[in-house]
């Protein structure tokens, strides 16, 4: 049990609370949105899918017009931008120096993901093993799932692409 900045006890977290295993183990239906930051990290080691960038982009846009992206202040092309660019920073410090483990990933009762979803993406692009921190509260935001992508309006050969990603992205 962890103690409160109050210094009374918090039931938030369940033991245990870290452990170490392959990050495709983190991979539900429910997050279809790995595929798209897959395809992404994918492109930066091999540099032969620019229309991973597209996709990406119009993902982060549409996450940050349902509410769900830090974009804080930022508005249109500086939110996509700057998610970019934090992607490339990630992907390049991921590749030099392996999985941060000062940063676990937040898991919920389920495993399912909580935060880090670009960190699991990059791993599974990397073939390094992430370290997961378990949360007793379950997981707050929308499934990232077909549905989602459907709703959002994703192309019908962008998402046939996903889905075919998805499914690699395991393998």
């Amino acid at each position: 049990m962890e103690v409160g900045r109050d210094g009374g006890q918090s039931l938030d977290r369940e033991a245990p609370l870290l452990s170490r295993l392959s990050p495709a183990d983190l991979v539900t239906p429910r997050r279809l949105d790995l595929a798209v930051k897959w395809r992404l990290f994918r492109h930066m080691v091999y540099d032969s899918d620019p229309e991973a960038i597209r996709v990406y982009r119009w993902h982060i846009a549409k996450r940050h017009q349902s509410g769900f992206v830090d974009g804080e202040k930022m508005r249109g092309d500086a939110t996509l931008d700057h998610y970019q660019a934090e992607a490339e920073a990630l992907f390049k410090s991921m590749k030099a120096n392996g999985f941060d483990t000062k940063f676990p990933i937040p898991v919920d009762p389920q495993m399912e993901l909580l935060g880090g979803a670009h960190r699991v993406a990059c791993a599974l692009v990397l073939g390094c093993e992430v370290e997961i921190e378990h949360y007793a509260r379950d997981a707050w935001a929308p499934a990232w799932d077909r549905a989602w992508f459907v709703k959002a309006g994703m192309d019908a050969a962008d998402l046939a692409r996903t889905e075919a990603d998805f499914a690699r992205m395991v393998r």
